[in-house]
C-alpha cells in the first residue's frame, strides 16, 4: 500500500472494529471500541476503549439487577427482550459513554432506541 485513503481508511476501520469484537468477547469484556479514526496519506491514528463487565456492571446494574440475577455480567444483557410501552425491543449493545442512556435495543420492524437501565429493567422478560 502506498498511501491511505478514505475508502481504505473505512475498510481497515471495520475490519479492526470486528477484530476488537472478538478479543473484548475472547477476554469476557462488556465492550473494547474504537473512536474517531484521523489520517493523513502516510499513517492513521485511532484510540481503543475497553470496558471490563466489572466496571460496567457496578454503575448500571443495581437497577436491572433487581429484576435478575445479581450475578449475571452486564455483557450478557445483550439480546435479551423487554417491553416498553407496549413494544417489544431487544438488547443490542450497551455503551457506557452514554450514562443517561447507555442500552440501546431494537424493535420488531429494525429501527434502534436507546433506553435507561430504569426503562429496561421494568420490563425485562425473564
Amino acid at each position: 500500500m502506498s498511501k491511505f485513503d478514505r475508502s481504505k481508511v473505512k475498510e481497515i476501520h471495520k475490519d479492526i472494529s470486528d477484530a476488537l469484537a472478538l478479543i473484548a468477547k475472547k477476554h469476557g469484556m462488556l465492550s473494547l471500541s474504537t473512536g474517531t479514526l484521523s489520517f493523513n496519506e502516510n499513517k492513521f491514528t485511532v484510540r481503543v476503549t475497553g470496558i471490563s463487565s466489572l466496571d460496567a456492571f457496578s454503575s448500571v446494574t443495581p437497577v436491572i439487577s433487581a429484576r435478575t440475577s445479581a450475578t449475571t455480567p452486564l455483557g450478557d444483557y445483550v439480546g435479551k427482550k423487554f417491553i416498553s410501552k407496549g413494544v417489544m425491543f431487544t438488547v443490542t449493545d450497551i455503551k457506557m459513554s452514554r450514562p443517561k442512556y447507555p442500552i440501546s435495543a431494537v424493535n420488531a420492524a429494525g429501527t434502534a432506541y436507546k433506553f435507561t437501565p430504569s426503562a429496561v429493567a421494568a420490563g425485562l422478560i425473564k
